[in-house]
């Protein structure tokens, strides 16, 4: 995947975040680290917490 993917899902990620109930907000946290697991196994050079810290950035 290229970082178009990347920028790509933490922005769904972010978007569903800002609308979530506070109390999902650990759901889509779960689904963000099971996605930076997984473009971490397809890159090894993928930063894992500067992906989440993108979801998260402008949410809650």
């Amino acid at each position: 995947m290229s970082r178009k993917h990347y920028r790509e899902a933490a922005e769904i990620l972010r978007r569903a975040a800002e609308r979530s109930d506070p109390d999902h907000v650990g759901v889509i946290r779960d689904i963000a680290d099971s996605m930076a697991g997984m473009f971490k196994r397809d890159n090894g050079n993928f930063d894992r917490l500067r992906f989440i810290a993108a979801v998260f950035e402008d949410a809650a």
